[in-house]
């Protein structure tokens, strides 16, 4: 199995968050413009553009709690596994960000009113605002002494 560094493992993180959100956003252009080149229709699925506001309310919260809850099940073992923990409780809370983004971005091509689009952007927002580094992983996973001095080191290996 290949070993991981420090500076690695929080580029992964990084980079799987802009990926998101950049896709999300790719995804969001691509309608876009594909409402514009068709006709307007009448719409009668109206309400269609509240419900990625109301999952947005839900799952970004849910979001937060989730990944505490899942780190907070980290507080024993070596370095390795709290950060595979770790990794594993990021990955749902970018999945809990991205899911109103994507829905936002379906609901605005089904409805063509614009203002659905909201909730994309601010899960875009929300994916990028809170990039992990070394010490927003120590600051959550608690880290202390010798496990917080090998994150604070780039080239220290902390997974295999």
């Amino acid at each position: 199995m290949k070993q991981i560094t420090s500076d690695q493992f929080i580029r992964l993180l990084r980079l799987l968050s802009i990926f998101m959100a950049a896709s999300l956003l790719t995804l969001a252009f691509v309608f876009s413009v594909l409402v514009v080149m068709r006709p307007p229709e009448s719409s009668e699925l109206w309400m269609l553009r509240y419900i990625p506001y109301f999952v947005s309310f839900i799952s970004i919260p849910m979001s937060v709690f989730i990944f505490r809850q899942t780190i907070g099940k980290s507080k024993g073992g070596t370095l390795a596994q709290k950060l595979k923990m770790y990794r594993t409780a990021y990955i749902m809370r970018l999945a809990l960000i991205e899911a109103p983004g994507l829905m936002a971005v379906v609901f605005f091509y089904i409805t063509t009113d614009w203002i659905t689009l909201i909730p994309a952007f601010l899960s875009a927002f929300f994916l990028l605002g809170r990039l992990p580094s070394a010490e927003k992983i120590i600051d959550e996973l608690s880290l202390t002494g010798e496990d917080a001095e090998k994150m604070l080191r780039p080239d220290e290996i902390v997974m295999s």
